[in-house]
């Protein structure tokens, strides 16, 4: 269903999604670098009539608001707290924990089932 929405463009953007024909440099804080990156290269390909499917993001604020209501903050700090990023096997280590925290069994069952869906 959402597929079907997305593809027919009748997804509206929100608080938690933006539609790369609306996103520009001036959204990095909103969505990031590479998606803002993505957004201007939609507009600039669109612009000289090349057909680009039009595609959308998460924003920070959708992140944030996911993290808060999965309890996950005070997990991500203690988990991160004194790093040393120089210390690349540590840095490995921690990002390890830190995607099974956040994402746990969920995302491995789905990457197995391989259709996108959580």
């Amino acid at each position: 269903m959402l597929d079907a929405a997305v593809r027919e463009g009748r997804m509206k953007s929100s608080g938690y999604v933006r539609w790369f024909k609306d996103i520009r440099l001036d959204d990095v804080p909103l969505v990031g670098g590479k998606t803002a990156s993505l957004g201007e290269l939609y507009g600039a390909l669109s612009l000289q009539g090349v057909r680009v499917p039009n595609g959308f993001a998460l924003t920070a604020v959708a992140y944030r608001d996911a993290l808060t209501k999965a309890g996950a903050w005070e997990k991500l700090r203690n988990l991160l707290s004194g790093l040393d990023k120089q210390r690349i096997s540590d840095l490995a280590k921690r990002a390890r924990s830190t995607r099974y925290r956040l994402c746990g069994d969920r995302l491995r069952r789905t990457a197995a089932r391989g259709d996108g869906s959580l």
